[in-house]
């Protein structure tokens, strides 16, 4: 795990970037933190994020499968695409009253 932290943080320059992913719910629950980073080339789409989420924190793979991802706090498409500066969220949808 430590190499792949340096390793993404060597590759993470002008072609690469860190996304924070603020995560909620059973999110959080699954991943035992309120957020995470994901190193991502930076004209990914919120689907890639989708797929790179799942391989970097396979505890999230099953909220990933009904979440939706929001980008400045709005729920976004798959083919939104990810700048540096959007506040990125996982919310893991729930039911119950």
């Amino acid at each position: 795990m430590m190499f792949w932290v340096w390793n993404c943080w060597a590759q993470c320059t002008l072609e690469y970037m860190d996304v924070t992913v603020l995560l909620f719910g059973p999110a959080s629950t699954a991943a035992g933190t309120d957020r995470v980073t994901v190193c991502l080339e930076s004209d990914h789409t919120v689907g890639s994020l989708r797929d790179a989420l799942a391989a970097q924190y396979p505890a999230l793979e099953v909220v990933l499968t009904w979440g939706r991802i929001a980008v400045n706090q709005k729920y976004a498409p798959s083919i939104t695409v990810i700048k540096a500066d959007d506040e990125v969220a996982l919310v893991a949808l729930v039911s119950g009253g």
